[in-house]
């Protein structure tokens, strides 16, 4: 899928979270939409590494530890369904995969020019 595509993707989840507060109920579909987002995010973390390796002819292994991590991870991603528990485990992976495609990201700056 292309990078464009993605980005669509990762903008429409997002358009159907909602903020859940103090006492709110928290409901399957938004746990899912965290859950959905770092399937996408992961997605769009191999395409802009691909497109950089395309265009540059480069490789950064501390992006691809990091995609690594990332890819590896998404897997303990998972859907819950109505009234099913939801635990500490499962909100955190959200941040277990997110935090090296954060990483990842910043090396590609680096190697763009874009960040010191």
């Amino acid at each position: 899928m292309s990078v464009d595509y993605l980005i669509a993707e990762l903008e429409e989840i997002v358009g159907k979270m909602r903020t859940v507060k103090t006492d709110d109920y928290v409901l399957a579909s938004d746990t899912n939409l965290f859950m959905q987002y770092c399937e996408v995010a992961v997605q769009l973390i191999q395409a802009l590494y691909q497109a950089y390796k395309d265009r540059t002819g480069k490789s950064i292994p501390k992006v691809e530890e990091m995609i690594g991590l990332a890819t590896s991870r998404v897997a303990y991603v998972k859907t819950v369904a109505y009234g099913e528990k939801v635990y500490d485990s499962d909100h955190n992976v959200v941040v277990d995969v997110l935090k090296p495609i954060d990483i990842a990201l910043i090396e590609l700056e680096k190697a763009l020019g874009l960040r010191s």
